[in-house]
């Protein structure tokens, strides 16, 4: 089990309220709120397909998530449960706090086949637009999510309409894993910085490769990890902050026998100060065929 936590320190204008609403309700022991609204920015929690109320249902999953029973044609299956999530129940959570589309600037995107990440990337382009909000994709095992046979979560943060957290896209030349997948987001006081893996234009950076006739005179962990946060440190100083200012680092690793030579690089790189950071193993592969290691930092930048 791993617990990732944020809070908000009591002030003016930095209530937190929950959201409700009748036909976005999780079980009632749950605590579920479909929205969350702290200071200039909405937190809207893990959406699946799972069915709710009187909702036409199979195995738990919302019909209108599933292509048609029996049909071979009509659609991709995780483009037609991504297009039931956002259309039908993040719009709906967004809306709770008067958002829109346009005002979510970061996302986490958990998809349990590994097969599906270019088509997800597909349809979450075609409703999110080009020019869209930084969004974290992640593998996770199969039937790891609510509904048994659910294929994605995304959970997304969003900026009140008319703060000051409007979305300013961010761009440092760093290479993504998938078209129009933006480097980074600043909102308010906050860089978003997707996961990220040590990869250039080509894929899997050369100096993260390990030479097959001296595999043990390198660590391809820790050259990822000098990649990646090389990368993190550009997106920083194009956004008027830098790497001292990390205060979320979500590190994934298809082995976590590889977190301690990336730590040290994290270690050595903020002189020994505090890294706030969760580890995770998430299974194989990454998108870029290679990588072994992705990073998702949040950065203050006033």
């Amino acid at each position: 089990m791993n617990i990732q936590a944020m809070a908000a320190i009591p002030g003016k204008g930095f209530a937190v309220e929950h959201l409700k609403h009748e036909q976005l309700k999780g079980r009632p022991t749950s605590g579920y709120s479909p929205a969350v609204t702290v200071g200039d920015f909405i937190f809207l929690p893990g959406i699946t397909s799972l069915a709710v109320g009187d909702e036409p249902r199979r195995n738990g999953v919302a019909a209108a998530a599933l292509m048609t029973e029996g049909a071979q044609w009509g659609g991709q299956p995780i483009k037609l449960e991504t297009k039931f999530i956002i259309t039908k129940r993040m719009v709906a959570s967004l809306a709770l706090a008067g958002a829109t589309l346009e005002d979510v600037v970061h996302a986490q995107v958990y998809l349990t086949d590994r097969d599906d990440y270019s088509a997800f990337n597909e349809a979450w382009t075609r409703h999110l637009g080009e020019a869209g909000p930084t969004v974290s994709i992640i593998p996770c095992i199969e039937h790891g999510l609510a509904p048994y046979d659910g294929k994605i979560e995304i959970n997304v943060i969003a900026a009140k309409p008319g703060s000051a957290a409007s979305k300013r896209h961010i761009e440092a030349g760093v290479a993504t894993a998938f078209r129009h997948q933006p480097q980074a987001v600043k909102a308010g006081d906050l860089l978003f910085i997707p996961a990220l893996m040590a990869a250039d234009r080509n894929g899997l950076a050369p100096s993260a490769v390990v030479n097959p006739r001296q595999p043990h005179f390198s660590s391809s962990p820790e050259a990822q990890a000098e990649v990646i946060i090389d990368n993190i440190t550009q997106l920083c100083e194009s956004a008027g902050t830098s790497l001292a200012n990390v205060v979320r680092a979500l590190l994934f690793f298809t082995d976590i026998r590889e977190f301690y030579p990336v730590y040290k690089v994290w270690e050595r790189r903020l002189g020994g100060r505090p890294l706030p950071f969760s580890a995770v193993e998430v299974p194989g592969p990454l998108p870029v065929p290679g990588a072994t290691v992705m990073i998702e930092a949040w950065v203050y930048g006033a």
